[in-house]
């Protein structure tokens, strides 16, 4: 058997979508209302919290994703400059539903277990036969939790 080749190609972090300026208001509206009302309910931390947390939304919301290599070799999945042996990936799916094609990639790991890669201009008839040897391809499908966020367009 040859040795596999090494796939490489860059691939924006995230799918950015951009946000209208009534996004950032029908934000702060709910986080203001939301957070004046637990702070009236006595829970004062968590209006806090909830302030917080929509300004860090608000920022990521603007923030560009950053362009990252993904590469794939013969032991591992590299993105960035973090490693993913094989052998703590426990399965593999190649998503093409909605047009942008993503490597779901299901992970040993109890935080974030479930990775999304965009595939972005690669051939993911060449990226499956990389995996397909040393990983088992299962259906994998999104979280809820990602869904809602893209729901709501982040």
């Amino acid at each position: 058997m040859e040795p596999q080749q090494t796939i490489r190609w860059e691939t924006p972090e995230y799918i950015w979508k951009p946000k209208t300026i009534d996004w950032f208001w029908a934000l702060g509206i709910i986080a203001i209302a939301t957070s004046v009302t637990a702070m009236l309910m006595g829970n004062v931390l968590f209006g806090v919290f909830i302030l917080i947390a929509a300004g860090m939304l608000g920022y990521f919301s603007i923030r560009q994703p950053e362009i990252v290599e993904v590469e794939i070799d013969a032991r591992n999945i590299r993105i960035k400059e973090t490693k993913y042996p094989f052998r703590d990936i426990e399965a593999f799916w190649i998503d093409n539903e909605k047009g942008d094609n993503q490597l779901l990639i299901l992970t040993k790991r109890f935080f974030m277990p479930l990775m999304a890669i965009p595939l972005a201009d690669a051939d993911h008839d060449v990226v499956r036969e990389a995996l397909i040897n040393n990983i088992e391809e299962r259906e994998l499908v999104d979280t809820p939790a990602h869904k809602v966020l893209e729901g709501f367009g982040l």
